[in-house]
């Protein structure tokens, strides 16, 4: 027996979705009485060939009594014009409700059997089918090798059938009206479905008010949008206190907009390697592209060792802090793997997220306070020593038969720094990956402060440095003298890092974002001091290497050493005249008093 949808609510004894329902097998879906695109059909039969559109001759409730009585031996070409007003209808339905189903559609016009004890109906049209019985006629069209999508799409179309009697593009018998309206007109008014939901995305005030006081869906229930509007009634009543998802899930619910674009960042989480018992957490960043919609939905994991927090978001960005317990993980070579659910507005499917951690053993003493050190103080060696036979190739540092100082000094450089990277290596780091990860980084700062000081010696030759002239500085040589010493920053900026893998309240990836806007800044405020810096440094080394600058100085001391030398003289000459030169008999003079000049004073 097939399955009945009444459009209307019950069924017709005798009418063909009745004779049909009895008459067809399991499989079949049968539609009463649609409205399809404002057209009254008698029935529709969805089968697994296609759709099938019936109109029936002697049935009032169709459209036939508008456009005449088909009669297959008058000629009069009525039954055409009906058929092709019905595949029209029927076109414009599936276009509007459902544009990614295409199935073939055949228009049926029949009667009923009189003749016949039971109601029966008999085809009219098509005439290679006239007079067979409706029932055998659709299950022998419906026997081709042709098979029409598969059984969720067969009852999703049936069930549209019956309840979207209004299509999204179909003029309404009454228009709706917005308490909001476009530029100078008061209140909005619509008369499609189409049209309202464009005005709802546009003004999502409106849409919330409308969906919230319920005039929306008495509106959609009374045009005979039944689906749309069990669909505004189902998303306010749901336990949420914001109505901005609400009004999300209807207008994705109607079909008629497109999803908000999604980007997750990273694409898939890896924790690296960690210490059994550890907890370590990442950060998940969830943020929408340009463009429509809002965004929310709910994050769950898999596994019982992870956990998200939070939950449940909206809006965006939206930062999740997921964090794994591995204190029920076994140790093991291979990775454990799980995965993140992201149920969002911007995918009707689950987004899976990968997630993977690398359970570890910790190393014994030996390892990790005398092997692994001894391989950092080595490799810095040579990697430094590396840079510094750039340093020798570029002249700096290097005598004439020799390689030079400075370029040991380089090497020494790096391998103390290699020496002291080993010894604050978390634990559970491969030495393979922790000595991988230092040798990156120090290529990656030695390559941009290597850029940056040719850009800083070319920026000054073009006169931005105030003339400075530096003998000797070739591009060759201050880029290896930026790159030997690119290893500091990357050293400390590894050290960071292995704190950070070890503390159990961070969240890697939190302060990604403010690390590199500093970082940006720093670099800029150094160009700018770098090339600004020479054009007040250079006219001070001028003017100390010609003098010019300690001229009123000197001045001024050689006037101060003459008045003290008067003071001195004058200061004698007392002393001479009162004690060696005074004649004899003559009274006894003032002891003589040093007169020192005013500014030693204080005057």
């Amino acid at each position: 027996m097939a399955e009945l949808l009444a459009a209307d609510g019950w069924v017709k004894p005798g009418s063909p979705g009745a004779y049909l329902r009895e008459t067809l097998p399991d499989g079949y879906y049968v539609v009463t009485e649609p409205r399809v695109a404002s057209r009254r059909l008698a029935a529709a039969i969805v089968g697994h060939t296609g759709l099938f559109a019936v109109q029936a001759e002697d049935d009032d409730a169709s459209d036939i009594a508008q456009h005449g009585r088909p009669a297959a031996s008058n000629g009069n070409g009525a039954g055409h014009a009906i058929e092709e007003q019905t595949i029209r209808a029927v076109r414009q339905f599936l276009r509007d409700e459902f544009p990614e189903l295409t199935p073939p559609i055949c228009v049926v016009l029949v009667a009923r059997d009189w003749a016949s004890d039971i109601a029966t109906w008999r085809v009219i049209e098509p005439r290679e089918w006239m007079d067979q019985p409706l029932a055998e006629t659709v299950m022998t069209a419906d026997a081709q090798d042709f098979r029409f999508d598969g059984e969720d799409a067969r009852a999703a179309l049936a069930v549209g059938l019956r309840d979207r009697q209004l299509t999204a593009s179909e003029r309404a018998g009454r228009p709706f009206t917005f308490r909001t309206g476009r530029a100078l007109r008061i209140g909005a008014r619509v008369t499609t479905i189409r049209e309202a939901v464009a005005h709802m995305d546009r003004n999502p005030a409106d849409g919330m008010h409308h969906l919230r006081d319920g005039t929306l869906a008495a509106w959609l229930e009374e045009e005979g949008a039944h689906h749309l509007a069990a669909l505004a009634r189902d998303v306010v009543h749901r336990p949420r206190t914001d109505m901005r998802v609400a009004l999300e899930e209807f207008l994705l619910g109607a079909g008629l907009v497109a999803r908000p674009r999604l980007r997750i960042k990273p694409e898939a989480l890896d924790f690296g390697y960690v210490a059994q018992g550890q907890t370590v957490s990442r950060l998940l960043r969830l943020r929408k592209l340009r463009g429509r919609g809002y965004l929310f939905g709910t994050v769950s994991a898999v596994d019982s060792w992870l956990a998200a927090d939070p939950r449940d978001f909206q809006g965006s960005p939206v930062d999740i802090v997921v964090s794994a317990d591995t204190a029920n993980l076994a140790i093991g070579q291979e990775p454990t793997t799980s995965e993140l659910l992201l149920r969002t507005s911007a995918s009707a499917e689950d987004i899976a997220v990968p997630v993977r951690v690398r359970i570890m053993p910790l190393p014994g003493a030996f390892v990790q306070w005398t092997v692994r050190p001894l391989i950092g103080l080595l490799a810095g060696l040579l990697m430094g020593l590396a840079v510094g036979t750039w340093w020798a190739i570029a002249g700096i540092g290097s005598g004439r038969g020799g390689f030079g100082l400075w370029p040991v000094l380089v090497g020494a450089l790096w391998a103390v720094l290699g020496l002291t990277r080993a010894l604050r290596q978390p634990p559970a780091w491969p030495t393979w990956y922790a000595l991988k990860r230092w040798a990156a980084r120090s290529l990656l700062w030695a390559s941009g402060m290597a850029l940056l000081s040719i850009l800083l010696v070319l920026a000054w030759r073009a006169g931005l440095g105030g003339g400075l002239d530096l003998p000797g500085l070739t591009l060759v040589a201050a880029a290896a003298v930026a790159a030997a010493f690119g290893v500091i920053p990357a050293t400390i900026d590894e050290l960071s890092n292995s704190r950070h893998a070890v503390e159990p309240g961070y969240v890697r990836g939190r302060l990604s974002r403010r690390r590199q806007v500093t970082l940006a800044a720093a670099v800029v405020v150094f160009a700018l001091v770098a090339l600004l810096a020479p054009r007040f440094i250079t006219p001070a080394a001028q003017e100390i290497r010609s003098g010019e600058a300690f001229a009123p100085a000197r001045e001024w001391a050689a006037q101060r050493w003459q008045e003290l030398n008067v003071s001195m003289d004058r200061f004698v000459d007392q002393v001479t005249l009162r004690y060696y030169e005074r004649p004899a008999g003559e009274s006894e003079q003032p002891r003589p008093r040093i007169e020192l000049p005013g500014w030693l004073r204080g005057q």
